[in-house]
């Protein structure tokens, strides 16, 4: 049986970076000039995105992609649209993520710590590429180690939408679905309700998970809440979960509380 420890968001100050892992939630939203959702990327090797410090007579890449001490997660080719909320478990401070606005109207990332905001309103403007940073008083140097975890959630607004992947490109249009999420291996679980002072109640669609050094297994959990904004019931609501072992799309599972998971590495 699997032992069930919360992971308590602790010591969010800002003030320097983490020895013991965090929660920490990226949260990406606006819209267009017609009040649709914005495209945007976490692009690889691009040149419009800002460079890393430089080392004398050595060409510097550009940052790219949702990385940490202990965490590279790159996104080549993938475009996701807003409102999209990405959460990272087990994840050591800083956290960097390198975001491109594809739209034509300022795009906005908050980034929590556990339910501390950390970094507010950062306004990334229609074609630019800017890196959002949890700390940015610190080197960050990624050397993740074992499988890497990744678990997609969303609601396609088409019909047959559970039939779509979550990371098809261009994203498909999207339901706002709130649920709980549960993750965890054989050493602990997080459930989370993805709470974000003044912009989320609940988690909801289309999110992105990260689970960094799963011990022996992984699994996740979706629960449907049976009650969503603005407080009528949608008996109808429900959610794709797909699970990404090292970028390998491992199964899916649909419904109001689909899990997934894996059981060696």
């Amino acid at each position: 049986m699997l032992a069930v420890l919360l992971l308590a968001a602790v010591g969010c100050g800002g003030g320097g970076a983490e020895s013991q892992p965090i929660e920490t939630l990226l949260y990406v939203s606006g819209t267009d000039v017609n009040g649709l959702p914005l495209q945007f990327s976490l692009p690889v090797d691009d040149p419009a995105c800002p460079l890393p410090s430089t080392t004398p007579g050595v060409v510097p890449t550009p940052l790219s992609g949702i990385q940490a001490p202990n965490a590279d997660h790159q996104f080549p080719g993938r475009i996701f649209q807003t409102r999209h909320l990405f959460v990272m478990e087990k994840i050591h401070q800083p956290v960097r993520a390198v975001i491109k606005n594809l739209g034509n109207n300022d795009l906005r990332a908050d980034l929590f710590l556990g339910l501390n905001p950390q970094v507010s309103d950062f306004v990334i403007p229609p074609g630019e590429c800017k890196a959002l940073v949890s700390n940015n008083q610190f080197t960050l140097d990624p050397m993740p180690s074992g499988p890497q975890i990744q678990v997609e959630v969303c609601s396609p607004d088409i019909p047959n939408g559970l039939d779509t992947s979550c990371t098809v490109s261009p994203p498909a249009p999207e339901f706002t679905i709130g649920y709980q999420a549960s993750v965890g291996d054989v050493a602990s679980t997080t459930v989370t309700n993805c709470l974000l002072t003044g912009l989320l109640t609940a988690c909801t669609t289309p999110a992105t998970f990260f689970w960094e050094q799963p011990i022996d297994q992984f699994f996740a959990i979706m629960a449907v809440n049976a009650m969503q904004n603005p407080g009528v019931p949608v008996p109808n609501a429900a959610v794709r979960l797909e699970l990404y072992v090292n970028g390998q799309f491992e199964g899916f599972q649909g419904g109001k509380s689909p899990q997934v998971q894996v059981n060696s590495f």
